[in-house]
């Protein structure tokens, strides 16, 4: 069996980080195969006293504090510090959980494909109630990918996404003290794997409307510049598809345009392969009328 590391990165999370780990306790997994580590990015609450009681009771839960610098930060001490010792590793914040049969699945993917990358599908919830469920566009393809071009997802949920150990140190450093950071994250693993096994069995919960979700933050120039910053990097890791879909986000593009934003440099022609052909058709036109003026094109 596969064993699994689960990163926690934490801030301020009293309110929510007790229902994260009573999922990873619950876990119908052998827990001697599961490494937790929650990362508390400098909270000020009671974060780590909530962490510390979980840590009494269980051994695989280790708690880990360093000065506040945002979420790509705590990947980089991960990393730097050579924390993550197991076969996966995942990154699961700290107001999402893991279902209870989800290693299981994972385990089961691995011991048939073996592949650099393990994917699940995932539901939305609002603390309370359970929404809708997500299907990745994997679901799209057969279940193992090694077309880098349908690799790359829209869906830039870390929780879903599980790499193999030699994949996640093979990352550079993410950016610090910048928000939106997930889609660098997850674009630098598809870049550095070589295949991809998805399941469109449910493995997280996305708490998708809580309180200081930046999903949910205003449209104003400091969210552009994390927005526009984790654009670049997925255009650098291969990943420009992704760019052209966050750009249907309509206050995207107004800010974009009320900034006088430059535009996106791409190398090379795009191939939105993880639609199927009828989509792809349709997506191909919205393109061409409404995004690709904020691309510059540079084809070799």
């Amino acid at each position: 069996m596969k064993s699994f590391t689960i990163i926690i990165p934490s801030f301020n999370s009293e309110k929510y980080i007790s229902s994260c780990l009573d999922s990873l306790v619950n876990l119908e997994y052998d827990h001697d195969l599961i490494e937790v580590l929650v990362i508390d990015d400098g909270s000020t609450d009671k974060t780590k006293d909530i962490v510390k009681e979980y840590t009494w009771k269980y051994s695989f839960i280790k708690y880990f504090k360093k000065e506040n610098n945002h979420w790509g930060s705590v990947i980089n001490y991960v990393k730097n510090n050579k924390l993550a010792t197991f076969d996966y590793i995942s990154i699961l914040d700290s107001d999402d959980q893991l279902t209870t049969k989800s290693l299981i699945i994972l385990n089961d993917l691995s011991e048939k494909e073996n592949s650099d990358l393990l994917v699940g599908s995932f539901r939305k919830w609002d603390g309370v109630k359970l929404r809708k469920k997500i299907y990745p566009y994997f679901f799209l393809f057969k279940r193992t990918l090694h077309n880098k071009k349908q690799m790359n997802t829209p869906f830039c949920l870390p929780l879903i996404f599980f790499s193999k150990n030699e994949v996640f140190y093979k990352l550079n450093d993410l950016s610090e003290k910048m928000a939106y950071q997930d889609p660098d994250y997850l674009s630098q693993l598809v870049k550095n794997s070589n295949s991809l096994t998805f399941s469109n069995k449910t493995i997280g919960l996305y708490y998708f409307n809580r309180e200081g979700n930046s999903i949910s933050e205003p449209w104003n120039k400091i969210r552009l510049m994390g927005e526009y910053n984790a654009c670049l990097k997925s255009i650098e890791n291969g990943a420009q598809e992704v760019v052209a879909f966050r750009l249907c986000q309509k206050n995207f593009r107004r800010i974009l345009d009320s900034e006088n934003s430059d535009k996106f440099n791409v190398n090379r022609k795009f191939s939105f392969q993880w639609f199927p052909a009828y989509m792809r058709f349709f997506f191909t036109i919205i393109f061409w009328f409404k995004l690709r003026k904020y691309f510059t094109f540079n084809l070799k």
